[in-house]
């Protein structure tokens, strides 16, 4: 092409569409379908396992032993019921609280000493002892008082000290058993004879008033003797041995009252014993068990 001269644009010639030749088609087979291609998914690489050596097997674990059929065990009982259940049981019934009464303070002791007594198992230290009788005296009254006195004394110690069981007895006899009713006792106890009462509510009599006198064994049981009738006394003077102790020179002369009753007393005879030789007391035929 000549500078300064223009193509001439190209021009489409355009035919009808039924005259555009058509691929030849062989005869008896249909046009083959077109075929699209679908991805091909290929697999994921394995990891790249970071133990060294060869993949084993989890070992099986072994089942749990299962208990017999029935009933399960009992849980174990807590450490604190243990020790409440070996705690011995409380036997017999404390005093009741201590006004401060003179009159009362003999009988007051001897129910707490014989409560402390069988139950010697729980009360087994001086301190528990002296704590606990602290707390049987009244209020508002002069024993209540008084045990207050011994609670601050004890309580304002450094160490808290309520003393020996032995020192205690002997302060509360200081306190409440005056020399007086000691003596009252003492004169009683010598001048009590059996008379015409029977055994048993003589001597519930004659022991209160030998408990309150304070003494030793060795005059209670010579004044036992001095109030029975003589014919008793001859009679207990031919034991051997001779009685040691105060239960068992009671207990021979309850068992010749009970002879009398069983061969004298239902003769009809006035006397109580087994023959002239042994005595008898003819002013004492009420004498029974």
């Amino acid at each position: 092409m000549l500078p300064g001269t223009t193509q001439p644009p190209i021009q489409l010639l355009s035919q009808p569409a039924d005259q555009i030749p058509t691929p030849p088609i062989s005869k008896g087979k249909a046009p083959a379908p077109l075929q699209t291609r679908t991805p091909t998914s290929y697999p994921s690489a394995p990891k790249a396992s970071t133990s060294q050596g060869p993949v084993q097997a989890p070992l099986p674990q072994l089942a749990a032993p299962q208990p017999p059929p029935g009933n399960l065990p009992p849980n174990p009982p807590a450490p604190a019921a243990m020790a409440q259940q070996n705690q011995p049981q409380i036997l017999g019934t404390p005093p009741d609280p201590y006004n401060g009464s003179p009159d009362k303070a003999i009988t007051f002791w001897n129910t707490l000493t014989n409560y402390y007594a069988i139950n010697d198992g729980t009360y087994v230290m001086n301190a528990q002892k002296v704590l606990s009788t602290l707390t049987y005296f009244k209020i508002s009254t002069s024993g209540g008082d008084w045990a207050s006195d011994q609670m601050a004394t004890a309580l304002a110690t450094n160490l808290v000290n309520y003393g020996m069981w032995d020192q205690f007895k002997a302060a509360f006899e200081k306190q409440f058993i005056l020399p007086a009713s000691q003596m009252e006792a003492i004169q009683k106890m010598h001048a009590t004879t059996i008379g015409t009462c029977d055994f048993p509510t003589w001597f519930q009599d004659w022991s209160t008033q030998a408990r309150c006198t304070r003494v030793d064994e060795t005059t209670k049981m010579w004044a036992f003797r001095r109030n029975l009738p003589v014919a008793l006394q001859q009679k207990l003077l031919m034991l051997s041995p001779q009685p040691t102790t105060l239960d068992t020179l009671v207990e021979k002369a309850w068992e010749f009252n009970c002879n009398w009753q069983i061969f004298g007393g239902s003769s009809g005879t006035p006397t109580r014993g087994q023959g002239s030789s042994h005595g008898n007391w003819q002013s004492n035929q009420h004498l029974c068990i």
